[in-house]
């Protein structure tokens, strides 16, 4: 419980960062080469959930020591690459009303889980 609540106050205020520097593209199309919202509010829920199991010990020895390799295999899981996924995280991040979207539903999943 209180890992979840960590993990939502760092989700939080990461998110709050963005939308103080961000500028606001709200009705901005997402180019067609980079993860798609619906995509996008997946592989973060993921990298949220590995980043609390990794900090509980729950992750195998070379996923934990290695961050690159946790994300490359999160990729993977979403037919997607960490260049991909790095772009993309770019793009949201200078667009904050859709990321906002994003992690508002990432946040509720992380409620339920």
């Amino acid at each position: 419980m209180v890992n979840r609540i960590s993990i939502s106050i760092c989700i939080c205020s990461a998110f709050l960062m963005m939308v103080a520097c961000g500028n606001r593209k709200s009705q901005e199309k997402v180019p067609d080469d980079l993860i798609q919202p619906d995509q996008m509010q997946a592989i973060l829920l993921d990298v949220h959930l590995a980043k609390g199991a990794k900090m509980n010990g729950l992750l195998p020895g070379n996923l934990a020591e290695h961050p690159d390799s946790l994300l490359l295999t999160i990729s993977d899981a979403h037919h997607t690459d960490t260049t991909t996924f790095k772009k993309s995280y770019a793009y949201y991040t200078n667009n904050p009303s859709l990321f906002s979207d994003i992690y508002d539903n990432v946040i509720n999943a992380l409620k339920r889980e």
